[in-house]
């Protein structure tokens, strides 16, 4: 039976990954309580309404260009000041993006793991377009 219940976690798993970290706590708290999974029942009911409501609550966050003044509407990524993999805080420099008149500071605006970079060095990035991606749970 225990088998079924950590199977169909998963199963939720793989089809809402938006739902990562919860389903990561009712696995830990069933580690906890001597592997004793409440029915099939009250998981069911527990994750949907789970899904219903946590949909907005991303573990992966995609940070986007910021508005750098009012007639820029684009830069040039001149650095990343942190790499793929590499853990952030919120204010820690991500990027150094540069205009026609200034050298912006790119900083995270939540702690996180930087997960992936939309453009490299010397690629020309749109305000408002994806710049970064930063898992919010990870460690």
């Amino acid at each position: 039976i225990l088998s079924v219940k950590l199977s169909l976690l998963f199963v939720y798993l793989l089809y809402f990954p938006h739902i990562k970290s919860r389903m990561n706590r009712v696995v830990r708290s069933l580690l906890r309580r001597g592997l004793q999974a409440p029915k099939v029942a009250e998981c069911s009911a527990k994750f949907r309404r789970t899904i219903a409501t946590t949909s907005i609550l991303l573990d992966k966050k995609v940070m986007n260009v910021p508005t750098m003044g009012d007639s820029i509407t684009e830069g040039t990524i001149v650095e990343w000041a942190a790499s793929v993999g590499q853990a952030v805080k919120e204010g820690d420099v991500i990027a150094l993006i540069e205009t026609d008149k200034v050298t912006v500071d790119i900083k995270a605006e939540i702690d996180g793991v930087v997960t992936q970079q939309f453009g490299a060095i010397d690629d020309t990035v749109e305000v408002g377009s994806q710049l970064y991606e930063i898992d919010t749970e990870a460690e």
